[in-house]
């Protein structure tokens, strides 16, 4: 599908809120985030770079701030990765 033009959008900012029980290897995983722009068709931009990567336990929580949304965009697309 043909991109509308926009820029890749920057990869949202992420922070720690709680690290969670990391005491066994098998509790721990390395989470980042990506974003793309979603125009009013439901065409979806190319994803923005990986955010950080954080390594959270079980019951870990990372905030995720989301990048501006140009007005030609409908909405973002959060998509975790690891």
């Amino acid at each position: 599908m043909k991109s509308s033009g926009w820029a890749y959008p920057a990869p949202p900012a992420t922070s720690v809120v709680k690290v969670g029980d990391r005491e066994f290897l098998t509790y721990v995983r390395n989470q980042s985030y990506r974003v793309s722009f979603v125009d009013a068709w439901g065409a979806e931009e190319p994803l923005s770079d990986p955010s950080l990567t954080h390594e959270i336990g079980i019951g870990g929580k990372v905030q995720v701030t989301l990048p501006a949304v140009p007005q030609a965009i409908t909405t973002l697309a959060l998509v975790p990765v690891s």
